[in-house]
């Protein structure tokens, strides 16, 4: 547990949103400009560094080699659930929760959600 801190995966996880997002719009599964807020020092120095033209591909790149598969699976599962969120909503829904929502932001990204209540349910890191 770290006192008055989220977890590490929870933080990990906004790093990799937050590196998503810094791609041109073109190449971007999703953005999640609010990811960068919950970093701490030092992921908030490589967020920092990715916006720099030629970091940008490297970052990415040397979290991949170091690794594998963790940052690519995070953000095809942001992007495969932002997708289910959407295909699931009617008109009369009211309320939302979310379970192990750690350092989500779907409640301020999502335009489906907009006008929602929703609960973001999570344990104590």
């Amino acid at each position: 547990m770290r006192e008055g801190r989220g977890s590490r995966a929870a933080e990990q996880n906004a790093l990799f949103r937050a590196l998503e997002s810094t791609l041109p719009e073109s190449r971007r599964l999703f953005e999640d400009h609010l990811a960068r807020t919950f970093l701490t020092w030092p992921l908030t120095l490589v967020a920092r560094l990715s916006v720099v033209p030629g970091l940008r591909e490297l970052v990415p790149w040397l979290i991949d080699n170091r690794w594998p598969g963790v940052r690519s699976s995070v953000v095809a599962r942001t992007r495969l659930i932002d997708d289910a969120i959407a295909a699931s909503f009617g008109e009369d829904l009211e309320q939302f929760v979310m379970l192990g929502a750690g350092f989500d932001t779907r409640a301020y990204r999502l335009p489906c959600l907009r006008g929602i209540t929703v609960f973001e349910v999570d344990q104590a890191a």
